[in-house]
């Protein structure tokens, strides 16, 4: 019953309240134009374990710290 309430009120209450707004300039990416598949088989995969995180991120002359940072 809670769940059906809420999507009752929801449009009323949080849908058509208005708010602060701005225009966002988007420019894309900087770095590339293009996509390099070379380039992104270096990347991590989902499936790899953590010691090999951990020699994949040292061969690139990164450490630990600089492993969780980048993943977060």
């Amino acid at each position: 019953m809670a769940a059906l309430l809420i999507r009752l009120h929801f449009p009323d209450c949080f849908v058509q309240v208005g708010g602060p707004s701005w225009s966002v300039r988007l420019v894309g990416r900087r770095d590339s134009t293009r996509a390099n598949r070379a380039l992104a088989d270096g990347l991590p995969r989902a499936d790899q374990d953590l010691p090999s995180l951990i020699r994949d991120f040292d061969a690139k002359g990164l450490n630990e710290r600089d492993m969780v940072a980048l993943s977060g």
